[in-house]
This record gives structure tokens, sequence and C-alpha cells, in this order.
């Protein structure tokens, strides 16, 4: 049986819990891996030095359209700095456009991309593969997804009555399938430059709900295509 709370409730219990676990912390031992803080910005010497002064370890980088001769360089600036470029944000493909030539340019593009990452001594590049949109949608806190976790097709968007939004099914399954050709496809450069893909699904009215995002990028079954995930754009869609 589902039980819910109210946020009330939730932050009652929370505090209740904070001297609990306070508790376990001392019984678990020490903290075993460390956060870290960064910011995104231009990877320059102006740019990292006001990063480093502010109190940041690193950046993320929006410049991925650049030779690995120009990552490199802003690499050794960071280095220089103590700092590091952990990540290129390339954002948004269009991997589920009609048109082919744009489908490839944006493959392309994310090749660019990885090589860039590699050379600038990131572990990841951000990547929205699609996004869909212009057509009749669930609110976000009607999604009621069902899906096939084989092909990672939704067959249900929301409890009851799914007529209106047949056109966001058929959309989001497009961009499932030619969001998966484009990331089998990139699969081999980021091997190659030891880069992994990180999927992330910002903004792009695909895999709103944690189970069919996670099927989606395991359905891979590969270390080099992962998830970039960012809760704070998910909150809108919790129950």
């Amino acid at each position: 049986m589902e039980t819910k709370i109210s946020r009330r409730q939730f932050l009652t219990v929370a505090a209740a819990g904070a001297t609990c676990g306070l508790t376990a912390q001392t019984l678990a031992g020490s903290w075993k891996t460390t956060l870290h803080k960064a910011l995104i910005g231009k990877p320059d010497r102006k740019t990292m030095t006001q990063f480093r002064e502010a109190g940041f370890e690193g950046l993320e980088t929006q410049d991925w359209n650049v030779s690995p001769d120009q990552a490199a360089s802003g690499r050794k600036i960071a280095e220089s700095l103590g700092m590091r470029i952990h990540s290129v944000m390339r954002g948004w493909a269009k991997f589920n456009s009609k048109d082919k030539a744009v489908v490839e340019k944006d493959i392309a593009s994310v090749e660019t991309a990885l090589r860039a990452a590699q050379a600038y001594g990131a572990d990841a590049v951000l990547l929205v593969p699609c996004r869909i949109g212009g057509m009749a949608m669930p609110q976000p806190w009607e999604f009621d997804i069902d899906f096939d976790p084989k092909t990672g097709h939704v067959r249900r968007v929301v409890a009851g009555d799914n007529s209106p939004y047949q056109d966001y099914i058929a959309a989001h399954n497009h961009a499932v399938d030619t969001s998966r050709a484009a990331l089998e496809r990139l699969a081999p450069v980021a091997e190659k430059t030891g880069v992994i893909i990180a999927v992330e699904n910002v903004w792009n009215n695909l895999w709103v709900k944690p189970a069919v995002f996670q099927n989606f990028v395991a359905s891979f079954q590969c270390r080099w295509i992962q998830a970039y995930f960012d809760i704070g754009n998910h909150v809108k869609y919790a129950p």
C-alpha cells in the first residue's frame, strides 16, 4: 500500500531524524567521498582566477567547439591555478530531427565536444539528446507513466484517458529511438577519448520520471554512457 505524507510531515520527520543521523555517521566511520564546488564559465585565466578566489575548485565549460590544442591551453591555465575543467556542456542536440543532415551535424558536434573534453582533462560531456514540445502534454504533476522496459517506449503518460496525449507519446518514443541510435554511434568515440557522455533530460519533456530515465541510460550497458542529474530540474515532477 502506498502511503503519502505532506511536506510538513516530511520536514518534521527529517528534523527528528537528524540526531539519529549524527549517531549513525559516527558509527559508520569516515565520510567516503568528497564534495567539490564548481561553476559554469569560460576557461580563460581571468574567469578561473575569479572562480578560484571565490573558493571554487573547478569549472564546467560551454566552449565545446574548439580544437584539442585550444582545449589543452585551457587545461594548462586551470592546472596552474590548482583547478580542473571537469565537464564540457554540449547541451541540446537534435537527434530527433526529421532532417538527416541536422542529425549528422549534431552527432559530429558531440564528437568534437568529446575530443575537446579529452584535451581539457574533463571527465564528461553533458548532452541533452533532443527536445520535444508543441503538442498537448500532461501537467508535471499529472504524469503517471507506464513504459516498455525493453524498448523504453511509453505506453501511458497519465492515469485514465490518454487520447489527448497521443502526439506526445509518439514524439517521446521517436526521440527515444533516435537518441539511442545516435548514442550507439557515439559510444566508440567516448571510449576512445576516455570521456563519458553524460545524458541529461533538462527542459526537454523527456524521461520525466526516474524509472524511465534510468531504463534508457542503463539500456546501453556501457560505462561511457551515463547520466548527468540535476535534481532542481525535476522538482516540478514530484508527486
